[in-house]
């Protein structure tokens, strides 16, 4: 993998992981394919294990990734807490307003191919217009994902479904600095496990309340747990993996335990490309590292990678529209979807990358600046 390796025992001298840029593009581009077969209706299996697993990767990898960013760079919390928001609001905050106008669209279109089914009932969650201005005060706050269906019913899926997990990542950004300070204590990162532990298994018992799609932070902590873990263990493991073949394989012990341990299946494959050691490997070992280059590290998955952000957000609201459009059915929809929607949502994302993403980062750097400087 491309990777600039650190000295033993340091957190620095990291400077990049194009595999997780590449693993994000191929992730997000699973989450258009599952939603395509949600709205054609086909392939059940698919869109219930495969599309909560991606959703869980992206989970890890984000406690990877914001766990390097705090170890690697030193700023004060209000500059970090700044830049966040401004890499995550602007595109939300157009993808929500975009989908408020298609989430109608497509409840009619369902309503119409499918009559009373589960779909039907989703879209309808989603389509939300009596709580209107209290959904639209929690999406401001990127909280709507924490609020349960007790108090505020669907939130965390109204305006754009796939939004939720954005509020999920909007938390964990919020406390993952006291987190990750507190992980590298040696003295205290075992209780600091088993807090999140039970704290997750409360919250799954129903403590706090219920949540669509694990949208409340303490149902997911284990999986940021994992990234986190994952990248303060990294310089104690970089270069240390000399037969990548033996660790898949022993990774591939896990598959019996079925749809639950998949995440966890996926993202260890991409950890062990991570840590492997790229000299003097035997040849099965070298081809798999070429394997594991040409899917994550090839100009298209890390073009796509670069972009996932958008495409995440903006596939839905399109495929939505679409949906709405065509007089198809069953596979005929969900080709078509896949024909016509996966390119737009690509080309609208590239150009939200350019338009939105790029200035809302540019934005938050300014912002938090003067905060850096006083500091």
């Amino acid at each position: 993998m491309s990777v600039e390796l650190p000295h033993r025992g340091q957190y620095g001298r990291i400077t990049r992981f194009d595999g997780i840029e590449g693993a994000r593009g191929w992730l997000a581009t699973g989450v258009l394919v599952v939603h395509a077969c949600a709205l054609s209706q086909i392939a059940t299996v698919i869109r219930v294990g495969v599309g909560e697993t991606f959703v869980i990767v992206f989970v890890i990898i984000s406690g990877f990734v914001i766990t390097h960013l705090l170890l690697t760079k030193d700023e004060p919390y209000p500059a970090y807490i700044l830049r966040r928001f401004m890499r995550l609001f602007p595109v939300f905050a157009v993808t929500c307003c975009v989908g408020y106008f298609c989430t109608p669209l497509v409840l009619t279109a369902v309503s119409r191919r499918y009559s009373n089914n589960d779909l039907v009932q989703y879209f309808f969650c989603m389509n939300q217009t009596q709580y209107f201005w209290s959904n639209f005060l929690a999406h401001l706050t990127m909280l709507h994902g924490a609020i349960s269906t007790e108090v505020l019913p669907c939130t965390a899926i109204t305006f754009n479904a796939p939004a939720w997990s954005l509020s999920l990542e909007w938390q964990f950004y919020l406390v993952a600095p006291l987190v990750v300070a507190l992980a590298r204590q040696r003295t205290v990162s075992l209780a600091i496990l088993g807090a999140m532990i039970a704290l997750c298994l409360s919250a799954r018992h129903g403590t706090f309340g219920h949540y669509l799609h694990s949208s409340f932070l303490p149902l997911m902590v284990s999986y940021f747990a994992v990234g986190i873990a994952s990248r303060l263990a990294y310089p104690k493991l970089a270069d240390r993996v000399k037969t990548p073949t033996a660790a898949l394989g022993l990774l591939g012990t896990l598959i019996p335990l079925g749809w639950n341990v998949l995440p966890l299946l996926i993202w260890g494959s991409l950890f062990v490309l991570l840590v492997t050691d790229r000299h003097a490997l035997k040849r099965t070992d070298a081809a798999i590292m070429r394997l594991g280059a040409q899917l994550l590290e090839s100009p298209t998955a890390t073009f796509i990678g670069k972009r996932s952000y958008s495409v995440y957000l903006f596939h839905l609201p399109i495929l939505s529209a679409l949906t709405y459009s065509l007089p198809l059915n069953g596979p005929q929809l969900f080709v078509t979807l896949l024909a016509t929607g996966g390119p737009l949502t690509l080309l609208v994302s590239c150009i939200s990358y350019n338009l939105v993403e790029k200035p809302g980062i540019a934005l938050g750097n300014r912002l938090a600046f003067p905060v850096c400087r006083r500091s």
